[in-house]
């Protein structure tokens, strides 16, 4: 059972996508850290279906479920989620994150059968007012150049 427990409702049928997020978060935060922060935090409030950390990957709820995480009705119903932890810490360890956020979600789509294109790899900022994912689209050189990084990464693995 996830941690979540499907509190945002069932899917009812294969995510279509994938939303790529950068959390703001403690610069150690590890699984752990998102283990007892998602237990003790109003899940309304947004959270995702993975957690990419430097000590590995927590997945916080299961693909077939909804997932708070982008403020838009489609994109919370229909994609997952995958949150780049670290964003404020260390650049390489972030970098690292990063990297293995990508690979899961080549695996995700190798999984589903998403052809990872414009449609389906999207950043949160595409849909709701915020940065995120702000150190991404920072390092990678604004949001269209992340966006195409993202797809051309996660198509190679």
């Amino acid at each position: 059972m996830s941690i979540c427990g499907g509190i945002a409702g069932a899917r009812g049928r294969n995510p279509i996508g994938i939303f790529i997020h950068n959390g703001a978060d403690s610069r150690n935060a590890n699984t752990q850290f998102y283990r007892n922060w998602l237990r003790t935090h109003d899940l309304e409030n947004g959270f995702a279906h993975y957690y990419v950390c430097s000590d590995g990957i927590l997945q916080a709820e299961d693909d077939w479920n909804r997932a708070w995480h982008c403020g838009q009705t489609n994109g919370n119903n229909e994609y997952l989620s995958i949150e780049v932890c670290q964003s404020m810490g260390d650049l390489e360890q972030f970098k690292k994150n990063e990297e293995e956020a990508l690979k899961l979600a080549a695996q995700k789509c190798k999984q589903y059968g998403i052809i990872p294109n414009n449609d389906t790899i999207k950043l949160h900022r595409e849909v709701y007012a915020t940065s995120c994912p702000h150190r991404s689209v920072e390092i990678h050189g604004g949001s269209a150049a992340t966006k195409a990084y993202f797809i051309k990464r996660i198509t190679s693995l």
